[in-house]
């Protein structure tokens, strides 16, 4: 639901669950749950995983206890939404949704475990987060990935995300919703 200032007063699904898609050929289904303080840590050592470091803005490793409060302050904050992607109940990933500006555009960053790359969970998440986006108000869903990350750009491409613009090493994909 859209407040006037352009962001979002609930994350939540209005029917009251939240999207659940699978692959083409039905082998891969993901569901979307919010994340809770049992996920604190496994979205902490997902994202601090050389590979996933490698391919954010901050590539530094970010301490446990700066995690913790980033934690705290996304899943408390109106404007965030953190998800945990579930296949066959066991999470794959995570993602984030943030309400970023008065033209309803909903910036969303993806986070594949390391264990599970390479299964095509990351269109189908990035399908399921576009949807969510979409049943709250959205307009559209924006993602900034780094040049070199081709198998999240190949993703967000297969979730019908168009390249919209290249600042350095970093390339701005959209949709709408």
């Amino acid at each position: 639901m859209r407040k006037r200032d352009g962001t979002f007063r609930d994350w939540d699904s209005p029917a009251g669950r939240f999207p659940t898609l699978s692959s083409d050929n039905e082998k891969t289904v993901v569901t979307l749950r919010r994340a809770t303080w049992r996920d604190c840590w496994r979205l902490w050592r997902w994202r601090n995983h050389p590979s996933t470091r490698a391919m954010m803005r901050h590539t530094h490793r970010i301490g446990v206890w700066e995690h913790v409060r980033w934690f705290r302050a996304a899943t408390r904050d109106a404007d965030h939404r953190v998800m945990v992607a579930v296949a066959k109940e066991t999470a794959v990933g995570s993602v984030r949704l943030e309400s970023v500006s008065l033209a309803g555009l909903v910036d969303i960053d993806v986070i594949v475990a390391p264990r599970h790359r390479g299964a095509g969970h990351a269109a189908i998440m990035i399908a399921c987060v576009v949807d969510l986006a979409g049943q709250c108000g959205a307009r559209g869903c924006r993602a900034v990935i780094r040049l070199d990350n081709l198998p999240s750009r190949r993703a967000f491409t297969r979730a019908g995300f168009t390249t919209k613009d290249a600042v350095g090493d970093w390339v701005v994909m959209e949709r709408a919703c």
